[in-house]
């Protein structure tokens, strides 16, 4: 009994390997954190930039709650 069980199961979860889709994502997130450090290396800012990437050009949507957006790479406003 004990042996079909085994067997059972083991034949279940091949069954859900291969038969279960799953989708595929072309979406890539690229995280960087940056610290200022002062010269007795003690944190004076953090800063964290996230860049979401799609190279299939499927629309991206982010659902961070994030705070006190800044552009570090221009004069870009924030607008949610």
């Amino acid at each position: 009994m004990k042996k079909i069980f085994k067997k059972l199961i083991s034949y279940s979860l091949i069954f859900c390997m291969l038969f279960h889709a799953t989708g595929v994502y072309a979406l890539t997130k690229e995280e960087n954190v940056y610290v200022k450090l002062n010269e007795a290396g003690e944190v004076e800012n953090t800063s964290i930039t996230e860049h979401l990437y799609d190279f299939k050009g499927n629309k991206v949507s982010d659902r961070s709650q994030l705070n006190n957006i800044k552009s570090i790479n221009g004069n870009e406003k924030f607008n949610q």
